[in-house]
């Protein structure tokens, strides 16, 4: 025995015959860092480490005008399956969910401005960070779920995936030693931000992590937000486990 195989299913063993999976998700648009245990004793210690929030995770996303400069987003979610319908929303009955934000550069392309925005999911909803930023007004880039339809269409012709990538994330494992993981913007996003110029002379953002690991550390001003109830058009599931984002 030992060493790696794939069984008739494509499904990947390590030794001992221990199947690989993730412990963190990422929406099918959504680009960067996933954590996957290579045992399962691994597998259960971080699945705790992710429920708890016990997880720093950082997100890179290009949203539609101007962003405040820092705010939390404090709304519960609700997430709902069926009928085709695959979708979260601002629900009062739905679950608690957090996110914080820092606005790193204006930008500006086309006539338009954008803000080029790290977002820290402190919970961990489905389609989390793309459905607050939405619901405040700012919308990712090609977000085809909770964009207006004509501006995705339009932006598909400078921008053609979801403008949201994980970029950072840091746990500690079982030895209580820190694990730090970074990854670039992908080259099909650094070309979109090579497109755009700086708005109001501020500095140039280099597309890489390292500039923007730090900026979503300290306390965050709250955004006066009021929740109101979303229709729902489906059979929503109350006991539907929440997937891990985005």
């Amino acid at each position: 025995r030992g060493g790696v195989g794939i069984d008739n299913n494509n499904e990947v063993k390590t030794e001992n015959f221990y199947l690989i999976k993730s412990v963190s998700r990422l929406d099918q648009p959504t680009s960067g860092v996933i954590v996957v245990p290579l045992n399962h004793k691994s597998e259960i210690y971080l699945k705790e480490e992710f429920k708890s929030a016990n997880v720093n995770k950082f997100y890179l996303c290009l949203c539609k005008d101007i962003t405040p400069k820092k705010g939390s987003i404090e709304l519960k979610l609700r997430h709902t399956e069926g009928r085709g319908l695959h979708k979260t929303f601002v629900h009062p009955r739905g679950k608690h969910a957090l996110t914080n934000f820092t606005r790193i550069a204006i930008l500006s392309f086309q006539n338009q401005l954008f803000s080029l925005v790290v977002a820290e999911p402190v919970t961990g909803r489905t389609h989390q960070i793309r459905v607050h930023m939405s619901y405040i007004g700012h919308p990712l880039i090609g977000d085809t779920k909770y964009n207006k339809q004509n501006h995705v269409r339009h932006q598909k012709v400078w921008c053609q995936r979801l403008f949201l990538h994980s970029c950072y994330l840091s746990f500690k494992m079982m030895n209580n030693e820190r694990i730090e993981i970074k990854d670039y913007l992908p080259e099909e996003l650094c070309k979109v931000l090579n497109k755009m110029k700086v708005f109001n002379d501020l500095n140039y953002i280099d597309s890489s992590v390292e500039n923007v690991l730090n900026v979503s550390q300290e306390k965050q001003e709250s955004l006066n937000l009021e929740e109101e109830e979303e229709e729902m058009n489906s059979e929503e599931e109350d006991n539907e486990e929440e997937e891990e984002e985005e």
